[in-house]
């Protein structure tokens, strides 16, 4: 198998998990931080509220998370199977 078709696979894989990872787990993460922190919290120093957070911990499962997963289950699947040929 190719290098680019492994890159392909790995990084399909990636986008996999972390799609799964946001239909699963995002919802359980925004409860438990609903539960975890008072309504009246507020960092002074950056302006963050509870909504806010919510908000950072949403664009993180959202756009930041499939990105990494599909870059980095690209390069496994390379350096895993790669030299197999």
């Amino acid at each position: 198998m190719s290098n680019l078709a492994l890159v392909f696979i790995g990084g399909l894989c990636g986008l996999l998990i972390s799609m799964l990872g946001n239909y699963f787990i995002l919802p359980r993460v925004l409860k438990s931080q609903g539960k975890k922190i008072p309504t009246s919290y507020n960092v002074p120093i950056l302006g963050l509220d509870k909504q806010k957070i919510a908000n950072l911990t949403k664009n993180a499962y959202r756009i930041q998370m499939p990105i990494v997963f599909t870059i980095a289950g690209a390069y496994g699947a390379v350096q895993v199977f790669g030299g197999v040929e």
